[in-house]
């Protein structure tokens, strides 16, 4: 199974194969039977779950990728990163890996990190992530410190810059995130475009205020804000981007 090589690249900045090494034949088995899995299985699909997860919660926003329903048990290989382990029993997914420092979850976890280390449980499960995955449903990870948040969209950033086909993150279904390429994406309502790295756009279709040519997009720029889709849009970005809606999640016991 073909997993990121970090030779030659600045991301990610530990030692993936010195960490695993140093974990038990238990953690080991536990990873290996984990990629068994992903193969048989046969998924484009992969879903990260983190302590912010909640299984009451649905999309409210118009975009068609994100209203699409979770289905218990989850139909997709599943890694869980510290305390969304707590989650495993309500999800099933139909096969699973837990990764973290224990600083969310009390038990132990397939593979234990170190407490005091530089860098996030989130990074090290991605680095975990084979190539045939196209697309992430990264749940409960956004909402809880804004610290946090942001580093979640750097890791993602990384890890959709370096990851060769292109490839789809759903974050918590509030919004997404692409790696470079072509996109023909159903707009409708407000949605804006954000990228971490400056790179080119180019934007057509449906939508109120098309890049027609391809646009210099600095990072956080406020080009890419406040559009509006009606349909069919076209995206091509040389590099990462993040689609960003109107509106976000809400609980159904608050919908209700």
């Amino acid at each position: 199974m073909k997993y990121f090589d970090p030779s030659g690249h600045s991301w990610p900045h530990f030692d993936v194969k010195k960490i695993l090494q140093a974990q038990s034949s238990a953690s080991l088995q536990a990873q290996q039977a984990f990629e068994r899995s992903i193969c048989d299985s046969g998924s484009e699909t992969l879903a990260l779950v983190g302590p912010l997860f909640s299984p009451n919660s649905r999309p409210a926003c118009s975009s068609p990728i994100l209203a699409q329903k979770l289905d218990f048990p989850l139909p997709y290989p599943t890694i869980f990163v510290d305390g969304g382990t707590k989650f495993e029993k309500v999800l099933a997914p139909i096969s699973k890996l837990s990764v973290g420092d224990g600083d969310s979850y009390p038990a132990a976890l397939d593979i234990n990190l170190e407490a005091n280390k530089d860098f996030t449980d989130l990074s090290f499960a991605l680095c975990l992530i084979p190539k045939s995955i196209k697309q992430l449903l990264l749940l409960g990870f956004i909402g809880g410190r804004r610290d946090h948040e942001l580093a979640v969209l750097g890791e993602i950033h990384q890890f959709l810059k370096h990851h060769e086909d292109k490839t789809q993150v759903i974050f918590d279904q509030i919004y997404l995130g692409f790696s470079p390429g072509s996109y023909t994406i159903e707009l409708n309502g407000l949605f804006s475009i954000l990228v971490l790295e400056s790179t080119q756009l180019k934007m057509t279709g449906k939508c109120q205020f098309p890049l027609t040519d391809f646009t210099l997009m600095t990072p956080l720029s406020g080009l890419g804000i406040s559009n509006h889709g009606e349909g069919m849009v076209n995206l091509t970005c040389h590099g990462p981007f993040f689609l960003i809606f109107g509106q976000g999640r809400v609980d159904d016991a608050a919908s209700s």
